[in-house]
């Protein structure tokens, strides 16, 4: 039974990295980790309830609140909270397994209080005559990965005990407030002097992070998308073969494989991983369920000479070295803030690519009924990262990817899962004395659209809608991240969409709708800018009127330079087209020309009718003597042609 009648404990560094973190956005649901026991068997649920209870009532870390005073949080005993936990019965439902995950999903999102003490969660769904899913989540603050399969096992052992009329084992874990006491005794160690410095030198001069995906991440949502997907047996096999001929573990090859990729995706010859660890480097700490984990900067030179065995060996050393400085803070080292020290906060981020390589015994047996685990939610999603499961004997390996909804959608997640799958048996595969840079790095769908891009082809229009409006809602997002690199000059999404606009004005006077625009210049920073400039044409001419009248009434201003105020005529005559005739009324009480256009448009559609109701109600608009012509718009001038020459004025655009 866990000790509840110990004083206030101040919290141990992983679990204040998980405390500030939350505090920076207390509405954040996704500091809950949370996995699913796939139960194959019949289940009292009864003794089941009280498995849990027993459980949590016997893990200390479980059993405390959280309060702040005077700057300094204190983790309070509290004892064990009145379990709750509902148990659905799914087993007759049409579509089980959708049910059953969104029932899981809302249990997982339910608000936890620290204040209180309320960290857990738990749900029984039973599936089926002879089956069940078992749901636990705890808060990130009390609980890791690790202490999730250690209360598993202990709930299967306490489970299995009451069924079989036996006295529940005792917990095994170390009381917390030893925990605490070794955490501060590190602190004062040497070994803590030796692991700062050891981190100090590793991080000088770390390069600007890179992700999966090649851009930073955007501001975060706190809404996760996952894809999935496992390895086939022949893949598996390749990939265990090849770390037993590497003499390293499955793991250190994924890793490798994650570096070079990432060398690969990004350009970059510094690569910095995120890799989680379980930070539990002491016998209590290995044996005691609590928040010990954290993830470490893996920092590795890959360059395109890099053989595959030069890669495994020296991501394999890397590893190892950096296992034996894991109980340091990374976060003490560069002030990197959030849950894994990665993202946000005063300090620069180290990584904006993690992989979280779980290799856990999910095989348990609730009194003879088989079970295996499936990860709901591993914390927060601060960047794309990948997470490979290896739940072992003759499991499939399983390859995860999974970001924030601001990054990616899940089709980019899957295709890249399905790249990166790829390249790891690629490289699984490779003779030690390959180059990293020769492994086929593109999947068949990457090289067949290059093919065709080559042959003069077009990029497949996105399903869920135009070239232009995606890149517009990149802009939107993460106007600073980098759109364009060409020979060491990088140009940002804000700054590529300012200056297709420019040329966009420039073009407009002087090119009729439906007119090809040659585009004369090398391969450049300046090409895709000339590309996108063209399009507002190209909605207009789709018949897009948001994206077009969107584009358009950002530049367009009456009687200012000629560029602008061919914009504004050009909004007029865009907002006719679209039939958005109460916007041009409104717009026609103090503007000439929209006053001109609405009448000439009702007319062009013998809307006789709104024409006459608009002369009855004296349609006593502005004149270009009374107003000079319209209302100008503020802001600052906009820029003229380039050119030199007047523009043509055979564009037909309604005028004064």
């Amino acid at each position: 039974m866990a000790t509840h009648d110990r004083g206030p404990l101040p919290l141990t560094p992983p679990q204040n990295g998980v405390w500030f973190a939350q505090q920076l956005d207390p509405t954040r649901l996704d500091y809950t980790i949370g996995e699913y026991l796939e139960i194959r068997g019949a289940v009292d649920p009864g003794l089941f309830a009280e498995a849990v209870r027993l459980t949590v009532a016997g893990t200390e870390s479980l059993c405390v609140r959280f309060a702040e005073a005077d700057g300094v949080v204190r983790q309070i005993p509290a004892g064990p909270r009145p379990l709750r936990m509902e148990t659905v019965d799914l087993s007759g439902h049409p579509d089980v397994d959708a049910e059953a995950e969104r029932l899981m999903r809302a249990e997982l999102a339910r608000p936890t209080d620290l204040a209180t003490g309320d960290v857990c969660r738990h749900l029984l769904v039973r599936t089926g005559a002879r089956s069940y899913r078992w749901m636990q989540a705890y808060h990130h603050v009390v609980a890791d990965g690790i202490t999730g399969s250690m209360l598993a096992r202990r709930t299967a052992e306490v489970y299995s005990a009451l069924v079989a009329g036996e006295p529940a084992p005792a917990p095994d874990g170390a009381p917390w407030a030893r925990i605490v006491a070794g955490e501060e005794e590190y602190a004062r160690s040497a070994q803590m002097v030796a692991d700062r410095e050891f981190w100090r030198a590793k991080l000088d001069g770390a390069p600007e992070p890179v992700s999966f995906t090649g851009s930073a991440p955007g501001p975060v949502s706190g809404t996760r998308v996952r894809v999935s997907g496992d390895l086939d047996a022949a893949d598996a096999r390749v990939l265990r073969d090849a770390a037993r001929r590497h003499g390293t573990r499955w793991s250190a090859l994924v890793m490798a494989a994650s570096a070079a990729f990432l060398h690969r995706a990004g350009g970059t010859e510094d690569v910095m991983l995120g890799l989680p660890v379980t930070g539990r480097t002491t016998p209590d700490a290995r044996r005691t369920p609590g928040m010990f984990s954290e993830v470490l900067p893996l920092r590795l030179a890959v360059t395109g000479a890099t053989t595959v065995g030069e890669l495994v060996h020296d991501t394999s050393s890397g590893i190892k070295e950096a296992l034996r400085h894991q109980r340091y803070r990374i976060e003490e080292v560069r002030g990197a803030a959030g849950a894994d020290g990665a993202a946000g906060g005063p300090g620069p981020r180290l990584w904006d690519a993690a992989v979280n390589l779980m290799s856990f015994d999910y095989e348990l047996s609730f009194a003879g009924a088989p079970a295996s685990a499936h990860n709901l939610a591993v914390g927060p999603v601060e960047h794309v990262s990948l997470n490979v499961y290896d739940r072992g004997g003759d499991s499939p390996l399983t390859v995860q990817v999974e970001g924030d909804a601001a990054d990616a959608g899940p089709d980019e997640l899957e295709a890249l899962r399905v790249r990166f799958t790829r390249f790891l048996v690629a490289l699984a595969g490779a003779d030690g004395a390959a180059r990293v840079d020769s492994l086929p790095f593109l999947t068949v769908e990457d090289e067949a659209l290059l093919a065709a891009l080559g042959d003069g082809g077009a990029d497949p229009a996105p399903r869920d809608g135009l070239l232009h409006a995606r890149f517009e809602e990149a802009a939107a997002r993460t106007p600073d991240a980098v759109a364009v690199v060409c020979d060491g000059r990088e140009v940002s999404y804000g700054q590529l969409d300012a200056w297709a606009r420019d040329i966009a004005e420039r073009l407009r006077p002087a090119v009729e709708p439906a007119t090809p625009v040659g585009v004369c210049v090398e391969r450049s920073p300046a090409m895709v800018a000339a590309v996108l400039g063209e399009r507002a044409e190209a909605a207009e001419r789709l018949g897009d009127w948001d994206a077009a009248i969107g584009l358009v009434s950002a530049r367009a201003e009456c009687h200012a330079d000629s560029s602008a105020h061919g914009n504004h005529l050009w909004h007029m005559d865009l907002l006719a087209s679209a039939e958005r005739f109460a916007e041009l009324a409104d717009l026609a009480s103090t503007d000439i020309h929209a006053r001109r256009r609405l009448n000439r448009a009702l007319g062009e559609r013998g809307m006789d009718t709104a024409l006459r109701r608009r002369a009855e109600e004296g349609d006593r608009g502005p004149s270009s003597t009374s107003y000079g012509c319209c209302a100008r718009r503020t802001g600052p001038p906009r820029p003229l042609l380039r050119s030199g020459r007047s523009p043509r004025t055979t564009r037909t655009r309604s005028g004064c």
